[in-house]
């Protein structure tokens, strides 16, 4: 209910929502999102970290580089977007 909806929001803090806003479709790289916020790479890699419990974000391989990963959105984080 509401009461749920609301509660959930208060979970998604400012940077949250900064970081959700700035991944593009295909997803992005932690390093291409820390660059983007002007944060370091562990910061973000915190806040990446933080979304994906909450079920907004996943990391998948990068197709382009098989050491790297992807960070995308999830349908809840599309959905929240």
């Amino acid at each position: 209910g509401k009461m749920r909806v609301a509660r959930h929001l208060g979970q998604i803090r400012r940077a949250h929502g900064g970081l959700l806003r700035h991944i593009p479709p295909q997803g992005a790289r932690l390093t291409e999102l820390a660059a983007a916020a002007g944060m370091t790479k562990q910061s973000m890699a915190y806040l990446v970290e933080d979304l994906a419990r909450l079920g907004h974000l996943e990391t998948r391989p990068d197709p382009e580089d098989g050491r790297a990963r992807r960070v995308v959105l999830t349908a809840r984080g599309r959905r929240l977007m």
